[in-house]
């Protein structure tokens, strides 16, 4: 916990869901392709030795590229996806504590959406296809002592969005627009 706390929130406390769900992470990945990583130096969405040198060269990828590792370093990463998409805590400029973070979700095209879902067991399930999928995740869920307030991913999706879950995006937005005119 303690190594976790200080690689991926630092140095925060960890969430009480996650906190549950540490001991299952192997559980957890074969679940739902899901993996919580506590490594120090971890950060596999910054790797952009993919891209050719022409397409680092394009002002539009280079722009997007350096408003995607600023918006990033203001999100605590906690998890990833099969398919190279990550989960975090939005802490924003003012860092805030991770108690009061909104999360997000950094998808395989550079996009940083919003989670509906208040806690990162919730964030799990928005993701989650399928209701006999949502109910098996949700029952294991609570069989970890997570609690779960929803029955269905309908009634999940139907909530308010949290305080600030968009931010992340409109800055990634404002960066781009800024870092892009800048190379003009």
């Amino acid at each position: 916990m303690r190594e976790f706390s200080a690689h991926r929130l630092g140095g925060d406390p960890v969430p009480d869901d996650l906190r549950r769900l540490l001991p299952h992470r192997d559980e957890l990945a074969e679940r739902t392709g899901i993996e919580l990583s506590w490594a120090k130096d971890w950060a596999p969405w910054l790797d952009q030795s993919y891209l050719r040198a022409e397409e680092r060269a394009d002002p539009h990828i280079a722009a997007n590229i350096r408003a995607m590792a600023d918006v990033s370093s203001l999100i605590a990463f906690v998890a990833q996806e099969e398919e190279d998409q990550w989960f975090g805590f939005w802490r924003g400029p003012d860092k805030l504590p991770i108690a009061q973070c909104p999360l997000v979700f950094l998808d395989n095209e550079g996009q940083f959406n919003p989670c509906v879902g208040s806690t990162f067991a919730e964030c799990v399930l928005e993701h989650t296809w399928g209701e006999e999928q949502f109910q098996e995740l949700r029952d294991w869920f609570r069989s970890l002592g997570i609690a779960i307030p929803f029955d269905d991913q309908k009634a999940l999706l139907a909530r308010d969005w949290p305080a600030r879950s968009h931010d992340a995006k409109k800055l990634h937005d404002e960066l781009f627009d800024r870092y892009l005119r800048q190379s003009k």
